[in-house]
Parts: structure tokens; sequence; C-alpha cells
């Protein structure tokens, strides 16, 4: 997977900046799509659902609080809509029965495993060097990674 791909699906999508505007039950509701600064705003200790609240009433011109909890659903929707990025889903298709199916993309889960899968993978380069040179762990990490590739294709070898 590429961040190409995900940018690709975007194509066509009315993008992130402005007010845009969707009628709900025959009146017009502005809102502009949440940024960075309107999540990380958000207080925390909420639940789930005040939270959501808090956030859409950030993102909501001339609205009451009542009209938001009302309207949840409808903008939520119309905001993944306008921002398929905020939920990343991929389009498979199982190669054995030919199936397609979406299933939703969880970014940070992904990047987590892919550091988890290098700090193992890095730690275990340490441990073969260690043992083969008795270097510190220090003396390894401070090899630039081509460098300590070199030592471990010459243990190996």
């Amino acid at each position: 997977m590429r961040v190409e791909d995900f940018l690709a699906a975007c194509q066509g999508h009315e993008g992130s900046n402005g007010t845009r505007t969707m009628e709900v039950d025959g009146r017009a509701l502005h809102f502009r799509l949440p940024t960075i600064e309107d999540l990380e705003a958000v207080d925390e200790s909420l639940s789930y659902a005040d939270a959501q609240t808090q956030l859409l009433r950030a993102c909501v011109h001339d609205i009451d609080l009542a009209q938001v909890t009302q309207l949840n659903e409808p903008l939520l929707a119309e905001m993944a809509r306008l921002d398929p990025l905020a939920e990343p889903r991929l389009a498979l298709t199982c190669e054995a029965c030919g199936h397609a199916f979406t299933l939703a993309f969880d970014v940070a889960a992904f990047l987590w495993r892919e550091i988890e899968g290098w700090v193992a993978r890095l730690m275990g380069d340490v441990h073969i060097i260690a043992s083969a040179y008795g270097w510190s762990e220090r003396e390894i990490l401070s090899l630039s990674p081509t460098r300590r590739q070199v030592y471990l294709d010459l243990i190996c070898a």
C-alpha cells in the first residue's frame, strides 16, 4: 500500500477547505470539515457521544446543541462523503473466489504495527552484532543502517 493509493481515492471529491451547505428537514445547515486543531481541542474526559457533539459544534455554524444532537447522523454521513480519507476503506477482492468487499483501514494501528516490526528487527540486528563482536548497543546503534547491514552480512557469510 502506498500513500498515493489513498490520495488517488480522493480525486474528484470536494476537498476539505471552506464552508459546506446541506439541507436537513427543509433547513440549510452550514458546516465545515473538522481540522486537526478541532480534534486536539476535544475534551478527553468526555464520553464518545459528548466528544462527537463537541467536535460537531465546532464545525457547524448557527446551530444550538439540541439541533447538533438531532443532526449527528446525516451530518456525519455528509462529512464522510466529503472527506473519504477521514475513514479510509480498502477495496479488496479474494483471489480464490473473486468475492469483492471493502475493509476499514486503521491507519494508526497499521503504523504502530510497522513501528513494532521495525523495532523488533533492529533489536535482532543489535543482538546478532553484539554477540559476534561484543560491541555495546550504543555503539551498534551509532552505526548507519548501511554499515549495520554490512556487518550483518559479514556475520551471516
